[in-house]
């Protein structure tokens, strides 16, 4: 059923009801105006003010324990073995039994193949008998030597062949790992172990990016000592250069750099994490110099992003931007930063998660005191004029 509204018209209506049906409607507007139907308050921030310009000699360098001269136990072999002497943590000495296969098949070869050396041997000796009598002729004489030469050297082969069945230790160390079981087959090359020396402690670091180029050739090679930390344990230990890659490492990309000391009683397992105080002047290498930001006030940019890596917001007259920067380092006292920020800037240190750039914020009360130039002009001319008053 439709109704005609043409009779709602102001001369028709009382004049309260014309005053409600305004009021209606432009509460109707005012809610439209806003989606929430609330007021948007700008985000609260916290501040930090950057301090001036610090240099930073010593770079922190962090790397682990890895077993020194860590080497591939094999066969020379095909073949089943017949025993496994050691277990994964065994302490072993050079020339010690590890492993070794079931040799039946080179027993019967090396039998074979002395019965055929026996056999040329006498054949030969025969021969030089009748070489006097001129009962043999000369050709036949060099052949039986060519035989003898030739089962004698088949001999060696089954006699070296019959060793390749057992393996020994190269030198003295500890197992890492055993790879395979009793009974099992494996081919020649095949690891069947690992072993690693226990005489001295190894240490490997990955170079951040910029200090292979800053530094000159062997320069890292030299007679320096390293203060390295052991995690776990308060006593530093000083370390000397072992090597290092001239390439990039392609399970880490970085380059690699390996130092060394001779083992003491302290046990330091392969894996375990260490620290190295690395002095940048020791080296006559150039500092690193820049600002001290929190760590809480990185933002690490999205992945399309090359140029730069991390972003901080810099707040300006109540208003926030993205500000990209280079991170040097990272210390205890927060991140290096050598460019996009300068002393005195203020840049937000926690609270950057919901911000737009050119967002209008307000400070939270545990920032520092923010002071225009204005309010400080007005303080100086303030002292100036309380000053000359006192003088009158």
């Amino acid at each position: 059923m439709s109704m005609s509204l043409e009779w709602l018209t102001p001369e028709r209506l009382p004049r309260t009801s014309v005053l409600m049906l305004g009021a209606l409607l432009l509460n109707l507007l005012a809610g439209c105006s806003d989606d929430d139907g609330f007021s948007s308050l700008p985000e609260t921030v916290v501040l930090h003010q950057i301090g001036p310009v610090v240099q930073e000699p010593k770079r922190v360098i962090h790397g682990s324990v890895v077993p020194a001269d860590l080497t591939r136990v094999a066969f020379r072999l095909d073949g089943k073995i017949d025993s496994l002497a050691v277990h994964s943590g065994d302490l072993v000495q050079q020339g010690q039994l590890l492993a070794e296969l079931d040799d039946a098949i080179q027993q019967q070869a090396l039998g074979d193949a002395e019965a055929r050396y026996q056999l040329s041997y006498r054949q030969l000796q025969r021969a030089q008998g009748l070489k006097g009598a001129a009962s043999i002729a000369e050709a036949q004489l060099d052949e039986l030597k060519a035989a003898h030469k030739l089962a004698k050297a088949n001999l060696e082969l089954a006699r070296n062949a019959l060793t390749y069945t057992r393996v020994l230790a190269p030198f003295t160390g500890v197992v890492a790992e055993v790879h395979k079981e009793r009974f099992e087959s494996v081919r020649a090359g095949e690891a069947v172990l690992n072993l690693y020396r226990n005489d001295r402690i190894d240490v490997l670091v990955n170079l951040p990016d910029d200090m292979p180029g800053r530094l000159k050739p062997g320069q890292m090679r030299s007679n320096l000592r390293y203060e390295v930390a052991f995690a776990g344990f308060d006593q530093p230990y000083t370390m000397s250069y072992l090597k290092n890659s001239m390439a990039r490492s392609p399970e880490t990309q970085a380059f690699q750099y390996w130092l060394t000391m001779p083992a003491g009683k302290q046990d330091f397992p392969p894996g375990l994490p260490v620290t190295i105080d690395v002095d940048m002047a020791q080296l006559n290498v150039p500092t690193d110099q820049g600002v001290m930001v929190p760590t809480t006030a990185l933002q690490a940019q999205s992945a399309n992003q090359q140029t730069e890596q991390f972003v901080v917001w810099r707040y300006v007259d109540g208003v926030v931007d993205p500000v990209s920067v280079r991170v040097r380092q990272v210390t205890q006292q927060g991140v290096l930063i050598d460019s996009g920020l300068a002393p005195g800037d203020y840049i937000v240190r926690s609270g950057w998660e919901k911000l737009s750039p050119g967002q209008l914020v307000q400070v939270s009360g545990a920032s520092p005191q923010i002071t225009s130039t204005t309010d400080s002009e007005t303080a100086d001319s303030t002292e100036s004029a309380d000053t000359s008053d006192q003088e009158q």
